[in-house]
């Protein structure tokens, strides 16, 4: 699509056959564009983030905005970008500088993957909305709040207070479980300070909870429902350097397909 005079491509990410993903605008040459620029764009575009590519000598930078702000680190924006500069240059494989340091991502087939940073959590109070769903516990990491329920049936019907969720200083709520249908975790996440009600798929979510479900498991290595309306489907593996996310991409061919 055209935005502005800037072209857009549009990337559903976490994509499975009982998952549309979550779609991400992507910018692969933001030359020209300051960051006013950038936030309008994002604000046309509308989706959950749409991410700006700025190619460098050594490494491209990459920024990820909302429709309201800018954020720091966008896991399902970084595939879509991936996704999109592989196919206009050939490489399956890139390295972005970004606010959350430098980020590597590879594209093999309609499969991306990109190793984020990992956030270590430690226990808070549960919080009274969270007791009122029938939280097991409550934990917090960099500006996130994660919030275990007890069972993928409670999540699902999960009924979130976006207004007192706003308020919270918690940038993201992840609303969290053990098991799922063809998963060892399901999830829902919720940013109203920054936007969006309820992001239709995160990978970002997973710096601070991969660490968590690892250790639960007992295995660096687990599969995510994430039970939004749209739904999504990913991969998360919890290493030395950080925390792997893959998902399958699939770059929409024109504005509305």
């Amino acid at each position: 699509m055209n935005v502005a005079g800037t072209e857009v491509s549009v990337v559903d990410v976490f994509v499975g056959p009982d998952a549309l993903g979550n779609p991400a605008g992507v910018v692969i040459d933001d030359d020209g564009l300051d960051e006013v620029s950038m936030a309008s764009i994002a604000r046309k575009v509308g989706l959950s983030e749409t991410a700006f590519v700025s190619q460098g000598a050594e490494h491209a930078s990459l920024r990820w905005f909302t429709p309201s702000c800018e954020v720091d680190l966008c896991g399902h924006a970084t595939l879509a970008a991936m996704a999109v500069l592989s196919t206009a240059t050939g490489d399956p494989s890139a390295s972005f500088s970004s606010q959350a340091g430098l980020l590597t991502a590879s594209t093999v087939g309609d499969r991306s993957v990109v190793l984020l940073p990992s956030r270590a959590s430690s226990p808070v109070a549960v919080p009274a909305w969270a007791e009122r769903a029938g939280s097991r516990g409550a934990m917090k990491s960099d500006g996130v709040l994660l919030v275990e329920l007890e069972g993928p049936g409670a999540l699902k019907a999960f009924a979130p207070e976006l207004a007192v969720l706003k308020k919270d200083p918690a940038e993201m709520t992840i609303v969290w479980a053990m098991g799922g249908v063809g998963a060892e975790v399901s999830v829902r996440v919720f940013g109203p300070r920054i936007g969006i009600d309820e992001d239709p798929v995160t990978g970002s979510a997973h710096c601070s909870l991969g660490p968590v479900v690892a250790e639960r498991l007992g295995e660096p290595s687990y599969r995510v429902h994430q039970c939004s309306a749209r739904g999504g489907r990913l991969e998360v593996t919890v290493v030395d350097e950080g925390v792997s996310i893959a998902g399958v991409t699939k770059v929409r061919a024109e504005e509305g397909t």
